[in-house]
């Protein structure tokens, strides 16, 4: 996960502040390869693949699925061109706790204490500290403030926030169907959530975008940009295996050393100045996340021993 706002990152900064591909082509092939790992997992494993894979009750609900998740990478992407990663990670990954709380309530039916709410708000609060922090150590440290970059820095962040949302609906969605039919392999879920990926991202291309099919593969000559695809293909299929096994708040908690690596690496590049304050506030949303964790943990055990 740490590796994905880097990734981005270092991508953006060989092809001077922007990206030389279009965000839907990066999604499309994406979804394209876990699409026909999903068919050939099938046809090497099934007597009859295409009556296992024609099932209509669970491609509908699996393309709602892959359009909010695909829908939501888009906008993440996007955003990335106007954050630098650690705050891209800090806000996205702490506001997806507080997300998919909300969700996993509404949707799931799943409760939480007073003392769980009580930790998800704080994380907020971190996570607002630590976006003041890091500003004024920009002001100090003579680094563009973001208000001198007019509203760019302000659509980045309501374009992460979007993405959250979206995501973390996606993935709230997808454990709600896991419950459907548990039976079903994990590889055979890809080939369906790929149908509603790869129409969204060709949709987004060419009616949104105006572009033709050839920009699906357009910037795809630079192997920086095929290591970030190898990258996100892996941490697409590993995250969809967490939510199976473990479900989406499980997902959204596994983030400590994504934030303070991200952010290491913007103080690193230059993008980011380094706070003690900054510091402070993402030690705190750590502690809190994991102590989060903690309690979920220990309230499943209880559960578990009854």
């Amino acid at each position: 996960s740490m590796s994905g706002p880097i990734l981005l990152d270092w991508v953006k900064q060989h092809h001077g502040g922007s990206f030389r591909f279009n965000i839907a082509a990066i999604t499309f092939h994406a979804y394209t390869f876990a699409t026909t790992l999903g068919i050939g997992w099938t046809l090497l494993n099934k007597r009859d693949p295409v009556a296992a894979l024609n099932r209509p009750d669970m491609v509908w609900r699996f393309c709602i699925a892959s359009s909010l998740f695909t829908a939501g990478d888009m906008l993440a992407f996007t955003s990335m061109q106007h954050l630098d990663a650690g705050t891209f990670s800090l806000v996205g990954k702490s506001l997806s706790i507080i997300v998919m709380a909300g969700l996993s309530r509404i949707i799931l039916f799943k409760r939480q204490t007073y003392l769980e709410y009580g930790l998800v708000c704080g994380i907020a609060m971190s996570t607002v500290l630590f976006c003041q922090q890091e500003l004024e150590a920009r002001v100090s440290h003579g680094l563009p403030a973001r208000s001198s970059q007019g509203n760019d820095w302000f659509v980045g962040i309501l374009q992460r926030a979007s993405a959250v949302i979206l995501t973390s609906l996606g993935a709230v969605f997808q454990e709600k169907l896991l419950t459907y039919d548990p039976s079903v392999h994990f590889l055979m879920q890809q080939a369906w959530m790929g149908c509603g990926a790869l129409a969204t991202s060709f949709c987004v291309l060419r009616f949104k975008h105006g572009m033709a099919t050839v920009e699906l593969f357009r910037g795809f000559d630079d192997w920086r940009v095929l290591v970030m695809l190898a990258f996100y293909v892996a941490h697409g299929l590993s995250a969809g295996l967490l939510v199976k096994r473990l479900g989406a708040l499980s997902k959204a908690l596994c983030v400590p050393i994504t934030l303070g690596g991200c952010y290491v690496y913007s103080v690193a590049t230059g993008s980011a100045a380094l706070s003690i304050g900054a510091v402070a506030a993402w030690a705190a949303s750590v502690g809190l996340i994991a102590f989060f964790g903690y309690t979920r943990t220990a309230a499943t055990r209880k559960k578990v021993s009854r």
